[in-house]
């Protein structure tokens, strides 16, 4: 009985140092802003602009069944600053310049306030897709910006991609609840979904 409790033990101590193994390498990556651009890193890591100040993958969640379609909907933007103001954009666009530490993007939750989200009707069977996130309060209204008008539908068998009213000038998209494709107004874009795709948001 002994020697049985033994061997349990060391399997436990094994799994819990794999564990740990795991949680320190996550930590590490994240802290040390592994596969991002130098001027993300080094606004990040500069005292004198404002440290709090997240990406935009950190401010937006959604449950793991819709990642990969929404992550793929939001990559040109994810890695943009949040920022308060315009002064804030302003400090960071300077110390990048005088450093020549590269580009970055922002929001500016100040002007962003005012936006008010159009909400175009459903096509059947679909979802809108700023019902399937969630943000903190402060976030709610650039959440309403980034995805208005934007649907999700299950996929079809044969590409059968929904038709946008072009005749309207509303914004918005139908992407596919595996990520498989985003069809915009006059364009389609889509294909394989990689392995590591819905890993961005809500990382850290």
């Amino acid at each position: 009985s002994i020697e049985k409790t033994r061997q349990e033990l060391t399997a436990e101590t094994r799994k819990l140092d794999s564990r740990k193994n795991e949680y320190d390498l996550t930590k590490s990556l994240v802290e040390n802003l592994e596969g991002f651009p130098e001027s993300i890193k080094f606004l990040k890591k500069n005292a004198k602009w404002s440290k709090e100040a997240p990406l935009l993958s950190d401010v937006i969640y959604c449950a793991e069944e819709y990642r990969v379609a929404i992550e793929n909907y939001l990559e040109p933007s994810l890695n943009y600053y949040v920022v308060q103001n315009i002064q804030e954009a302003a400090m960071a666009v300077n110390m990048l310049n005088d450093s020549s530490m590269g580009r970055a993007n922002f929001f500016i939750l100040d002007e962003i306030e005012s936006y008010e989200p159009e909400l175009p009707g459903l096509l059947s069977g679909a979802r809108r897709v700023s019902e399937l996130v969630e943000m903190d309060p402060q976030y709610k209204k650039l959440g309403a910006y980034l995805l208005d008008g934007v649907l999700l539908v299950d996929d079809a068998q044969n590409i059968d991609i929904p038709k946008l009213d072009m005749s309207k000038k509303e914004r918005g998209a139908v992407i596919s609840k595996s990520g498989r494709y985003i069809r915009r107004h006059f364009s389609l874009s889509g294909g394989a979904v990689g392995l590591f795709e819905g890993k961005k948001i809500d990382r850290a």
